[in-house]
């Protein structure tokens, strides 16, 4: 957090009135009640009252903020702002010290739906009912795969983890076999 520029934390405060409590303060303290599973303003303001670590962020000069500041900041537009900056920040950093480079980006569309009830519960009946479907389309691409002169290799069961040289092998005369299956049929 020290080494992100401060420029990123640039905000204006009004002219009157008591001053804001410093937004990269407010974002330590709120990432750090993140990262002890802490989410609810008020519990956060408890956890700055009982935790050292909390009281040594805030210093023996500011104020404890109360719970109406950490949600006010955590539902305020700029804070959207700000999150956006620092990520774009911390991304040219880690660029920066050779941790990261932009040869491959992916990002993870998992989906994962937190809420079991009886409409989004995937059951046992519909998996098995589902399974032979599967099993039946996998075969069926086997043997097109096969009917188009496809070699696809058959690894022995002994032999289960391949090595990056392997996998990079297969990969690779598998993409020229499909690329070559395109130019045919079109």
């Amino acid at each position: 957090m020290d080494d992100i520029p401060t420029a990123t934390f640039q905000t204006s405060s009004a002219p009157t009135g008591r001053p804001s409590y410093p937004p990269q303060l407010l974002l330590k303290l709120w990432l750090f009640g993140y990262l002890r599973r802490t989410f609810s303003g008020r519990k956060l303001v408890q956890m700055a009252n009982e935790n050292l670590v909390m009281r040594w962020f805030i210093g023996p000069n500011l104020a404890i903020p109360s719970y109406r500041t950490f949600n006010r900041f955590r539902s305020n537009p700029k804070t959207l702002r700000l999150i956006e900056g620092l990520f774009r920040a911390f991304r040219d950093y880690l660029t920066m010290i050779g941790l990261f480079n932009n040869s491959a980006l992916f990002i993870d569309g998992t989906k994962i739906l937190a809420d079991a009830n009886k409409y989004t519960f995937v059951w046992r009946k519909s998996i098995e009912k589902a399974e032979p479907k599967l099993d039946d389309k996998t075969a069926s691409l086997y043997q097109e795969l096969l009917n188009y002169q496809v070699s696809v290799p058959h690894f022995s069961p002994q032999k289960c983890a391949l090595t990056s040289a392997e996998l990079i092998k297969l990969t690779t005369n598998l993409t020229l076999a499909i690329n070559s299956l395109t130019e045919k049929s079109t």
